[in-house]
């Protein structure tokens, strides 16, 4: 399961691009596409799902890529998922925070809402509002790995266990 965030899309961003950055949205793609073959040959027969990060969605944000560009990288990310993630399933249209997959009592998330300042108290808010009680909720918003733990919020222990399991970003370096 792929939680998304697949490329930084530094090209796509609105933020300043720092010195040693380097901004090439298809240069991610190509890369992404290799690493999504890469798991094709080792898990041919295993199911693969996708959910779209906020990095995804934002290489097509109107804000972000001139509409002539949104075009063309539209046009590639399709090729992306037609050739290397053909046989992959996309639970999610979009990334929104709301958007989930459940395997069992295990639900899978980008997430969201995490802000500058990331606290294991978010990460419990989540599972609330996502997950199932006595399950685990998995997300990656954070780019931050976090191992499983019970989640609480102050002092209190709740019925809810979370995992972060960062981010696959990859710039094209």
């Amino acid at each position: 399961i792929h939680l998304g965030d697949a490329i930084e899309a530094t090209g796509a961003s609105r933020w300043e691009i720092r010195e040693n950055q380097n901004p090439c949205i298809l240069n991610e793609l190509n890369v992404f596409e290799r690493q999504i073959q890469e798991l094709n040959l080792v898990a041919p027969k295993a199911k693969k799902v996708f959910i779209y990060g906020n990095h995804d969605s934002n290489m097509l944000h109107e804000e972000r890529i001139s509409k002539g560009m949104r075009g063309l990288v539209q046009h590639y990310w399709s090729g992306v998922q037609d050739r290397a993630m053909q046989d992959w399933d996309f639970p999610c249209a979009e990334y929104a925070h709301d958007q989930y997959y459940r395997l069992g009592q295990v639900t899978f998330q980008h997430g969201g809402n995490t802000g500058a300042a990331h606290t294991d108290n978010h990460l419990s808010v989540q599972s609330i509002e996502y997950g199932v009680p006595f399950g685990l909720h998995v997300s990656a918003h954070t780019h931050a790995p976090v191992a499983p733990k019970q989640a609480r919020l102050g002092k209190a222990w709740l019925p809810y266990w979370v995992a972060n399991a960062g981010t696959s970003i990859v710039t094209g370096k």
